[in-house]
């Protein structure tokens, strides 16, 4: 058996608990930003709805915000959760790229929304630039 097959199930394990892991993660310590104080300080500042344009802050009570790259991503990963113990294929989608792991805390730009689903771009951190999909309730905006 190789060593990627073997190692398959510590990604597993590590990507499923990053998202309620409460020590950083030796890739966070690395990061300028402590994201763990931008989210606590700014969580007084946050109301319910993001609307389209305006700034707001990844948050979905957890550690980590799992982020599709494109929208058809999103509506897989959805559906993934939806249709029962789907763990190992979101993983897998992860190791294909389709799934990026952002830090809550991080400041975005809402780009467009639909009914499930919230584009943003990501304004600062490790994926600083990219774009990608989210539950709409994990956008908190910022209040003025």
């Amino acid at each position: 058996m190789s060593i990627t097959l073997r190692l398959l199930p510590v990604v597993f394990l590590v990507i499923l608990m990053g998202c309620g892991q409460t020590e950083p993660r030796a890739v966070s310590e690395k990061r300028s930003i402590d994201y763990s104080q931008t989210k606590k300080a700014q969580a007084a500042k946050t109301t319910s709805v993001a609307r389209i344009g305006a700034e707001a802050i990844l948050d979905n009570d957890a550690e980590n915000v799992l982020v599709a790259v494109d929208k058809k991503s999103f509506y897989e990963m959805k559906q993934k959760f939806l249709s029962g113990d789907n763990r190992l294929e979101v993983m897998m989608m992860a190791l294909k790229g389709h799934l990026i792991m952002v830090p809550c805390g991080v400041r975005i730009r809402i780009l467009d929304k639909d009914s499930y689903a919230t584009k943003i771009y990501i304004l600062e951190g490790e994926y600083s630039g990219r774009t990608g999909w989210i539950l709409c309730e994990f956008a908190k905006p910022i209040s003025p």
